[in-house]
């Protein structure tokens, strides 16, 4: 019975740490499909584009906040971003 407890503790303990994990797999997806979606819209109207922007930095703000440490680089056109490990000087 002891056994059967301590292997309920253990999932419990990993179930936040596998939480986050595929909520960032879910939010690097969505990031993804949103970049690739600003990418390949030759034209979009002014509020389509905005709601877009808002939408990338909510994700990122979502994602940089799981990830801790990380860090997103600057945007440049053209290629999705990838997060990249902050190094301290």
């Amino acid at each position: 019975m002891a056994h059967r407890t301590a292997q309920r503790s253990s999932k419990a303990r990993a179930q936040p740490y596998q939480h986050a994990a595929s909520r960032r797999e879910q939010l690097m997806l969505d990031l993804c499909g949103l970049r690739s979606h600003q990418l390949g819209a030759q034209r979009l109207a002014e509020c389509d584009r905005e709601w877009l922007e808002e939408r990338i930095a909510r994700v990122e703000a979502e994602l940089a906040a799981l990830m801790g440490a990380w860090t997103w680089p600057s945007r440049h056109r053209g290629r999705a971003d990838v997060a990249r490990p902050q190094h301290s000087a």
